[in-house]
């Protein structure tokens, strides 16, 4: 199972990921659900633009 998605700088995603940690669904629902349904242990990687990248 693969997740993407994208945020315009490190600060939104961390107010993303805080969001997330104050959402009582997503601790208590959401994410045990994630947890229980995935064959292997979740990983998190986060890609940014290199400085040739035309994304930026």
């Amino acid at each position: 199972m693969s997740f993407l998605d994208r945020f315009p700088g490190a600060a939104a995603y961390d107010e993303h990921r805080r969001q997330l940690a104050a959402s009582r669904v997503w601790r208590e629902q959401a994410l045990p659900e994630l947890v229980c349904r995935s064959a292997k242990p979740m990983q998190e990687l986060r890609l940014s633009p290199t400085g040739r990248s035309q994304l930026r």
